[in-house]
């Protein structure tokens, strides 16, 4: 825990910030990037995310990347670049992902792009 003082020379505590509050704070700017859009086909959703470093999906061959089922990785945009992946495109952070993902998957994918907050990092949601 971190004490938060108002100014150097009062030296008085305004409040107490714990890791527990940063990893919230986290979680919820997380899922704020993560944008929802109207789905192109019925019974389907689009959701679009910057990857991050620390994500389970940075770094990673797509192929290897252990994605939930009914999940698609639909574009990506680089810098000023539009590309459609294949098995073997690699996924940078700073990549603008977009998903194509069955309704009932979507909670899945949060899950998944969130997974290196888990306490334990040797679970996934694929098989």
């Amino acid at each position: 825990m971190v004490n938060i003082e108002a100014r150097q020379h009062e030296r008085r505590v305004l409040g107490i910030l714990s890791v527990t509050n940063v990893v919230h704070a986290y979680r919820l700017n997380l899922s704020k990037d993560l944008r929802r859009m109207r789905s192109l086909v019925k019974g389907t959703v689009m959701l679009e995310t910057r990857i991050e470093a620390t994500m389970p999906l940075a770094h990673h061959i797509l192929r290897e990347a252990h994605l939930p089922k009914e999940c698609l990785v639909v574009s990506i945009r680089r810098d000023d670049e539009l590309l459609f992946p294949r098995g073997g495109t690699v996924i940078l952070p700073g990549d603008m992902v977009t998903f194509l993902v069955h309704p009932e998957g979507e909670t899945l994918l949060h899950t998944y792009l969130k997974a290196d907050l888990l306490p334990d990092p040797e679970s996934t949601l694929a098989d």
